[in-house]
């Protein structure tokens, strides 16, 4: 087990016909668990050949845990005549994986030259695994190149997998290539399940609210309360999921958090055993799951009003309570005049006014 650990700044250059698997500055084997952990700017050269290689993070072996961590700033520069098999700039899981509470943002995959590849700059899923609460955003792929295979900015899945909570946003490819997918791209006809995930905002600046976020070829596709950009309805019509327009969905460009004004917000369902969100934030906070990595942070505050206005000295007035949450008030409790009141089943109270 590795925990609390920063791994930055390597650089690795394969050169010549190298048609072996390539490397990761961080490759987790058999049963080892990642956790708290900062990998960051690291870089990967390639001229010519090279298969299955990350800038980042690489699980190799089954039954890996990465918990907690962020994948971020790292880069891959691929030249010549390269052959990218399957790579990803910042997480690619050739092994059974399950990643929770991660956040893989802003890694960026460069492709020079006659590049006949499959380039992925967020995360690569070859081996099937399981996602949860994890934030994927700002990745990015840049190209020169028209030739080329499949070319995904966020998360790229060729295995069976089931994607829980997660938050996949802002990625996108620079060029209008072969088989271009910003978001998601399920490259594989598995078994996939997306549950109370955001595919939302996907595209090159300006083109990120009318791009398509998410592109399937599952045989087993299965939805269930996830938001997608409102053009992605044309492909996946479902009755449980929300189809976002402009603005809707975060309350802060580029913080991908959500408040009790977003269309996101208690449209998700309870998942067995999850409890918090990427930040530890407990789940629910309202009357439902939020969708998405993030729950909204809603404060449940209380209040009162009269049922009737010019009260005068000697009269009755009955007091209204009212809350943000009132199915999970147990009871109400009055302070008047230093004597407490309780009220069990009604949040009114009758109360004389007096000098």
């Amino acid at each position: 087990e590795a925990s609390y650990c920063v791994v930055s700044n390597t650089t690795a250059a394969f050169r010549g016909n190298n048609t072996t698997t390539a490397s990761a500055p961080v490759c987790l084997g058999v049963g080892t668990k990642l956790r708290n952990s900062l990998v960051t700017r690291n870089s990967r050269f390639r001229v010519e050949h090279s298969r299955k290689a990350s800038a980042g993070v690489k699980v190799v072996g089954d039954d890996v845990l990465i918990e907690d961590c962020t994948i971020s700033h790292n880069t891959a520069n691929q030249h010549s005549n390269t052959y990218l098999q399957s790579g990803a700039t910042g997480l690619l899981i050739y092994g059974k994986a399950t990643v929770r509470r991660t956040q893989i943002c802003n890694n960026t995959t460069y492709v020079n030259g006659n590049a006949n590849t499959d380039e992925i700059a967020g995360v690569c899923v070859a081996v099937e695994s399981h996602l949860e609460n994890c934030l994927i955003s700002g990745n990015k792929v840049t190209t020169t190149s028209e030739a080329g295979n499949s070319r995904c900015a966020g998360l790229y899945l060729i295995a069976k997998a089931s994607i829980v909570n997660c938050t996949i946003c802002g990625n996108y490819v620079d060029e209008k290539v072969n088989f271009t997918t910003h978001g998601v791209y399920a490259n594989t006809t598995e078994a996939l399940a997306i549950t109370n995930s955001i595919i939302y905002g996907n595209g090159r600046p300006q083109e990120e609210f009318s791009a398509i976020n998410f592109v399937s070829k599952s045989k087993a596709l299965t939805l269930a309360n996830n938001c997608f950009g409102s053009v992605d309805r044309q492909n996946f019509d479902n009755d449980t999921c929300v189809y976002a327009t402009p603005y809707d969905v975060f309350y802060d460009d580029g913080v991908y958090k959500i408040n009790s004004e977003s269309i996101c917000c208690n449209k998700g369902v309870e998942i067995s055993g999850l409890t918090s969100d990427i930040d530890g934030f407990a789940r629910p906070q309202g009357v439902s799951f939020d969708i998405g990595c993030y729950e909204a942070k809603i404060e449940k505050t209380c209040s009162f009003i009269s049922l009737k206005d010019n009260v005068c000295k000697g009269k009755k007035i009955t007091m209204l309570g009212r809350a943000a949450f009132p199915d999970e008030v147990v009871e109400w409790l009055w302070n008047i005049d230093g004597q407490m009141y309780t009220v069990n089943e009604s949040s009114e109270i009758e109360i004389e006014f007096k000098e």
